[in-house]
């Protein structure tokens, strides 16, 4: 922004005397400005701070508040459990799978890995190649591994190469490097995690007093291996309160969000049904669904106020009484986190049959009323 240019609107009678005035005390507050710049300087330093060009910032971070490029993205999880990421360089493992659906190449998704010899004094030359370990397989009939990976030599024989992802698969393919001049050559084998979808989920509790346990359904595309699904988050929307509220005549706190993954027995899905690009798992609870879940202080109430939010909650629930269940999942291969996540949620009617169907008032009509 352009500095304002205040004018001097008033008489200069003092000429030369004037001028030279102000010239002094320019340089006296130009000094007394350098001064206090150097004390802040000072002062900063001693706090921990370093000086960017676009902004203050603590000791350490000199970004300037701009987000440095991902290293640490999540290319490949090999067989022992060790991650390959973006642009780094490892030996080459006995196997490994890319973790992330890929349909463009991109630098984002490659690494370099390197062969080694057994006589480590021996400097190798190697070829390296790429083909699917079943080329006669329906999905790879007709089709060309370079198309989805790639092992591109450093330079030409070299022992190091970079592994290209290009794009998704549904044949493993090998990655072979071979001893120039002899049959000596090993491969590891590259998967594809599929890209499974939620596409449903679902809670087997219908009713307070049913053990908190439901499954989803996914689907893919691409990819030929599974991920293993652990429960990041679980829980039960309560959304129609006021529904429930115009049955009472008192006022109730409702609880409007049920988190439940700590009362799961445990946070790794467990696998119900499986097929090429469909998979049904399943979470289990030792815990049932109550009433405390969604009504704050339920458990203090008298038995008196108890029967009224069950019979609130039954009649409430059979006009408009659905709820939402959501599941997010974190997908894991070889033990690794890769950072992806699915999720998906759905109506779901908690009914209150159990304490609400039977809870009838008898009708009174009052008999001490005067005429």
């Amino acid at each position: 922004m352009a500095k304002r240019k205040y004018q001097n609107r008033g008489n200069n009678r003092g000429g030369g005397t004037a001028a030279k005035s102000k010239h002094t005390g320019a340089k006296v507050i130009a000094g007394l400005a350098i001064l206090l710049a150097v004390a802040y300087v000072i002062t900063s330093l001693a706090l921990g701070m370093v000086w960017n060009p676009l902004k203050w910032v603590k000791g350490g971070d000199v970004t300037g508040g701009q987000e440095e490029p991902n290293k640490t993205e999540i290319v490949a999880v090999s067989s022992d459990g060790k991650k390959l990421l973006t642009n780094n360089s490892y030996a080459m493992p006995q196997a490994m799978a890319f973790v992330q659906k890929q349909s463009t190449y991109s630098k984002s998704k490659e690494f370099t890995v390197t062969a080694t010899l057994s006589n480590e004094y021996i400097n190798g030359v190697f070829d390296w190649a790429v083909s699917f370990v079943n080329p006669s397989s329906a999905w790879a009939t007709g089709k060309v591994a370079d198309y989805y990976v790639q092992a591109t030599p450093t330079t030409d024989g070299s022992a190091t190469a970079t592994i290209k992802y290009i794009s998704s698969f549904n044949e493993p393919i090998n990655v072979t490097a071979t001893l120039r001049g002899t049959d000596k050559s090993d491969s590891c084998q590259i998967d594809c995690l599929k890209d499974l979808e939620m596409v449903s989920v679902w809670s087997d509790s219908n009713d307070f007093g049913d053990r908190l346990e439901g499954g989803c359904e996914l689907e893919s595309t691409t990819g030929t291996i599974f991920a293993q699904y652990r429960v990041q988050d679980v829980h039960i929307y309560f959304d129609f309160s006021d529904d429930v509220q115009k049955y009472l005549k008192f006022e109730i706190n409702p609880i409007y969000n049920y988190h439940f993954k700590d009362e799961l027995v445990s946070e790794i899905m467990g696998v119900e049904e499986q097929s090429d690009n469909r998979l049904q798992l399943s979470y289990f609870s030792e815990s049932k669904l109550t009433y405390s879940a969604f009504i704050e202080n339920f458990d203090a109430f008298d038995d008196a106020h108890k029967e009224a939010v069950y019979y609130a909650w039954y009649h409430a629930a059979k006009e408009t009484g659905y709820m939402m269940i959501y599941l997010n999942l974190s997908l894991y291969v070889n033990g690794v986190d890769t950072g992806l996540v699915v999720n998906h949620e759905e109506r779901h009617r908690v009914s209150g049959v159990l304490y609400g169907k039977d809870v009838q008032p008898n009708v009174t009509l009052n008999q001490n009323v005067i005429f």
